[in-house]
């Protein structure tokens, strides 16, 4: 049950990291896992809020250079996951942004509403299935 969660939040969060600056609604779709679900505006910019706070939060716990390797990554349009996982972080850095995507799962529960969410369940069921 815990890899599911943990799989679930990592997949939450790399959606939310591929979103790129353009204005929120091109924002929200672009991020897979929110496809067919009907947000409120207010919903839109928590998200898009969100996924800019998670981005600084990550950034702070690399190193320069991993910063820089993770926008290169990210820029080739590779997804948070992959770009991450190619980071060489440390222990210590892998168990800070498990907790931060943890608390992005949380975060994103918070702001949608219960249909939504089991919505979202379904389109990463989905995501997880055809990999």
């Amino acid at each position: 049950m815990k890899f599911k969660l943990i799989a679930l939040t990592t997949l939450t969060v790399v959606s939310l990291f591929s979103l790129n600056a353009a204005p929120i609604k091109a924002q929200i779709n672009q991020f897979p896992a929110l496809a067919g679900i009907e947000l409120t505006e207010q919903q839109k910019s928590q998200i898009t809020q969100l996924r800019q706070q998670t981005r600084t939060q990550v950034e702070n716990i690399l190193t320069a250079q991993q910063r820089e390797d993770l926008k290169t990554s990210l820029g080739q349009k590779q997804d948070l996951e992959s770009a991450v996982k190619s980071l060489n972080l440390t222990f210590q850095q892998r168990v800070q942004i498990r907790q931060i995507f943890q608390g992005v799962r949380q975060e994103l529960n918070s702001i949608l509403t219960p249909k939504q969410q089991q919505q979202l369940r379904r389109n990463i069921r989905a995501t997880r299935q055809n990999r």
